[in-house]
């Protein structure tokens, strides 16, 4: 899906949104972020210069160099998962969704009471800004992101904030589509990559911890064929452990992402 399509489904979900430069220009040192759908290093680099009361980043890759983030991990592909649950927390005015909290939050590996302390957090703020990066409009069951996060928008006082998007000038008209709540959750497990774009790379680096290193069996500065289990050809990458990174979750920089890689599986 593309963001343009992205963007169409949720305005036909009633939502409203700010872009990035109308949220710079608002955002204030009494507000509180959710930020997801993008790297911390993009998150960093935009709000460095940004007093805000809280901010926390959901993302699977377990990276946080920068202490002003809170750094919460979730599953890979389970992004549905997340924003039905905070859904559920964030809207209170009757319309909570009916969703299994204890069986999202078990699959997706996000504590309920660790979400519960987050969204607390959050409320606190004198104005709540739910960030949302360029991550979500690509994943494959995008259509239904943009679905909850237009309920969220439609059914809270809290801002959603579409990075990268362009002004609107005419809205679709609203569609009544219910959200599914009842989804079954599957994640990605194995060695997984988080593909990034780096213009100045002559060939693909994959950047892992040592966790990873050992589970993989590649070794510091040496180079890789892979396979990567959304890519028909094979990849030749240099390997170079990061001790910042945790996990099982790496980061693959590639000269150009012209197929626009999220998340992909490692098959060797």
């Amino acid at each position: 899906m593309s963001k343009e399509k992205f963007l169409q489904t949720f305005l036909e979900s009633g939502g409203e949104f700010l872009n990035t430069s109308c949220f710079l220009k608002e955002l204030k040192k009494s507000d509180s972020l959710l930020l997801m759908g993008d790297f911390i290093e993009n998150f960093y680099q935009l709000l460095k210069d940004k007093e805000y009361k809280k901010a926390s980043l959901f993302h699977p890759l377990f990276l946080n160099p920068y202490s002003k983030i809170e750094h919460c991990l979730y599953e890979c592909e389970c992004e549905e998962a997340l924003l039905l649950l905070l859904a559920h927390f964030l809207v209170k005015n009757g319309n909570t969704l009916d969703v299994d909290v204890g069986y999202l939050s078990s699959e997706s590996n996000l504590a309920e009471e660790d979400l519960e302390a987050i969204i607390n957090e959050f409320n606190a703020g004198e104005n709540q800004y739910l960030v949302v990066g360029k991550d979500f409009y690509n994943v494959k069951n995008s259509s239904s992101l943009a679905r909850i996060l237009g309920f969220i928008a439609r059914n809270s006082k809290i801002k959603i904030v579409l990075l990268e998007m362009p002004e609107i000038t005419d809205k679709p008209q609203i569609k009544k589509e219910s959200i599914e709540c009842d989804i079954e959750v599957s994640s990605m497990d194995g060695l997984v990559v988080y593909a990034q774009e780096n213009t100045k790379l002559e060939m693909p680096l994959l950047e892992a911890s040592g966790q990873f290193k050992i589970v993989s069996k590649m070794q510091e500065g040496k180079k890789y064929s892979i396979k990567l289990s959304n890519l028909e050809d094979a990849l030749e990458v240099e390997f170079r452990e990061n001790p910042q990174i945790k996990g099982m979750v790496a980061i693959l920089w590639l000269p150009k992402n012209d197929k626009k890689i999220c998340y992909c599986k490692i098959e060797r």
